[in-house]
């Protein structure tokens, strides 16, 4: 097995418009190209905006002189403000002209719409001498590959979806071709461990070139990148499987996928495997569990009911929880989660019932704090509850969000746990004054010592 060793190539993105600058469109392109450019091991190590002015994007073309890949979006269009193609082309000392097979392609998507075509459109058809033409298969704007002194600009559409197909399709091949290597990336994906930790426990992985590791914090949520570089795809593969092996056992059962996947698809693959149903109770959710599980393609074979019961009266009439409990320990409570979970699994006649309790703020209720989350599962027989004590999120739609990764994340450990190996677990009906924080929610009590930080 032979592994590359030639050093990445250094890439930057220049996105044009000054559109981007005044706010009024995100910009998604930057992010999808740093993403799509990491995978193919290009570094990017500078992304600029720059607006519709030839002078100044003269000197952002003169700045990115120090890269070996400039990835141009934007200013392709046929509108006088779209200036991208003639800039680059004065920056660069090249001539423009126009070709005739292009022209016939924009000529042709024109008459396939029943449009006429406007006269400025023509301009799109310019094109520098020796250059790679790429097709645009879903607007009139082709991509440009020019290369010069060493160097290669790849000027893009602007619009998202016309960028994504053209780099999909063209440019992330023409890209591959410049890398006298194979890469292979791994991304497994971790919920239940700070991003802090995980690279605590990783060590001088994080130190290694080739394959390189490197940790990323995501919205509640680690994602550890894997990438090897080798002569030849198997070889890359063997490298990468090898180290993601020996991340995962670093690491344990934190890590739910190698390949990416979400922590929702990963468990209604699960369930699928297993022929398990889930039904689900939510309460300070508000239904967002179940929009996660029902986003899953294929998800209908194994979600069969989702209750959102805010209302006290609720929770007694459609999950059977009792008053008494309701009363004495509160609507946010062990007590009520465990209560939520059963009675929805019982009511649907499902194999599981997941209920989630909580107090998401922005203000305290009942006397409980933000943050506080209760979550359980039930299969019958046993009853599993987790407390969440999330403040530390300071945002309502964080400690929601976290809620329902933790009731999937429950899910998941549930079913790939060894028959009865699960920890934590309680009789389906203990009698509720027996059911106490102490006892059986200590073991899974996450605190804000121990947060996934976000960047």
């Amino acid at each position: 097995m032979k592994l590359a060793n030639n050093p990445t190539k250094n890439g930057e993105i220049l996105c044009v418009g000054t559109e981007l600058l005044l706010g009024d469109i995100l910009n998604t392109n930057a992010q999808f190209l740093s993403r799509e450019a990491s995978k193919l091991g290009l570094n990017i190590y500078y992304e600029t905006v720059v607006g519709d002015n030839e002078d100044r994007l003269l000197k952002a073309l003169k700045t990115a002189e120090r890269s070996d890949i400039i990835l141009i979006c934007g200013g392709l269009g046929p509108t006088p403000d779209d200036i991208t193609r003639d800039t680059v082309a004065k920056a660069l000392g090249l001539p423009l002209h126009k070709d005739d097979g292009i022209l016939k392609e924009i000529e042709d998507y024109y008459r396939r719409q029943n449009r006429k075509m406007p006269k400025d459109v023509s301009r799109q058809a310019e094109i520098v001498p020796d250059c790679t033409v790429f097709q645009n298969r879903i607007g009139t704007a082709p991509g440009l590959a020019i290369q010069k002194d060493g160097r290669h600009y790849i000027l893009m559409p602007g619009p998202p979806r016309e960028l994504t197909r053209m780099f999909e399709h063209d440019i992330a091949p023409y890209l591959k071709k410049l890398f006298k290597r194979t890469l292979v990336s791994r991304d497994l994906m971790i919920f239940g461990m700070g991003e802090s930790e995980v690279a605590d426990k990783l060590g001088a992985l994080l130190d290694g070139k080739n394959p390189t590791v490197a940790t990323y914090a995501k919205l509640s949520e680690v994602l550890v990148r894997v990438t090897a570089a080798a002569e030849t795809q198997e070889d890359a593969e063997k490298v990468a499987d090898a180290t993601a092996k020996t991340v995962q056992k670093c690491l344990g059962d934190v890590v739910y996928s190698q390949n990416g996947e979400s922590l929702a698809f990963q468990t209604v693959s699960l369930l699928k495997q297993h022929c398990l149903t889930v039904a689900t109770a939510e309460s300070c959710t508000g239904g967002l569990l179940a929009s996660y599980l029902t986003d899953i393609s294929g998800a209908s074979a194994v979600f069969k009911t989702g209750i959102v019961s805010y209302a006290n009266e609720t929770k007694a009439r459609l999950l059977g929880v009792a008053p008494e409990t309701l009363n004495t320990f509160g609507a946010v409570s062990a007590q009520t989660a465990a209560a939520m979970a059963e009675g929805v699994r019982r009511s649907d006649g499902g194999n599981l019932g997941v209920g989630i309790t909580g107090v998401a703020g922005p203000e305290p209720s009942e006397g409980k704090p933000v943050g506080l989350v209760f979550v359980s599962l039930s299969d019958g027989k046993t009853v599993w509850i987790r407390k969440l004590s999330a403040a530390y999120l300071e945002d309502r739609e964080r400690v929601r969000h976290y809620a329902a990764l933790t009731a999937l994340d429950l899910i998941r450990r549930y079913i790939s746990a060894t028959p009865g190996n699960l920890s934590g677990g309680i009789p389906v009906d203990t009698p509720p004054e027996k059911i106490t924080p102490k006892e059986h929610l200590s073991d899974f009590e996450i605190s804000a010592k121990n947060p996934t930080e976000e960047r």
